[in-house]
């Protein structure tokens, strides 16, 4: 019997890779409703975090995700990663930030879909935002959410679309769970 496994360790990023997004009528009305959710939640300050639920967390990457689809199922890590940020977010020893969820948001990126070698591209974020969110990252997960502008020369469907992050805290304890149920093969 075989089940997904996904591993949480400290500063770990947790992504969607291998995706591509949803067709541009289909997808736009989404992207106009998470537009629209986190620019009544975001920081005004690019430099800044927002503190926000894990709630509104976990609303904000369902709909990031609701714009992505994946060729391969086995790629489709939202589940895990819906449940890594809420059990992270829940299981804060912190009181004052038990429940919550450090948001940071970048807009007009423009990451092509494939690296040069062929691969999957893999990093919507950038050291100085890694820098960044480094100080407030000891407790409880971080969401990092990128508007890529989607172009098609860079690969996709002519869709903007929001690539979420996840970072686990630091203080996290590293560990296994899986995140489906076990099906046979």
């Amino acid at each position: 019997m075989f089940s997904e496994v996904v591993s949480i360790r400290p500063e770990k990023r947790m992504l969607p890779i291998g995706f591509q997004t949803v067709a541009k009528s289909y997808g736009s009305k989404n992207l106009s409703l998470l537009d629209k959710r986190i620019e009544e939640i975001e920081s005004k300050n690019p430099k800044e975090l927002a503190l926000i639920s894990v709630e509104k967390a976990v609303e904000l990457l369902q709909l990031a995700y609701a714009n992505l689809e994946f060729e391969d199922v086995g790629d489709d890590l939202r589940k895990a990663h819906v449940a890594a940020l809420e059990h992270l977010s829940r299981t804060c020893k912190n009181q004052v930030l038990q429940g919550k969820v450090w948001l940071l948001t970048a807009r007009d990126r423009n990451i092509k879909r494939y690296r040069e070698e062929g691969r999957f591209s893999n990093g919507p974020d950038t050291k100085q935002q890694m820098d960044l969110i480094r100080p407030s990252g000891e407790h409880i997960p971080i969401l990092m959410l990128f508007r890529q502008n989607g172009e098609q020369a860079d690969g996709w469907r002519d869709l903007e679309f929001w690539w979420p992050v996840i970072v686990t805290p630091r203080g996290a304890v590293t560990s296994i769970f899986a995140s489906a149920e076990p099906t046979l093969n």
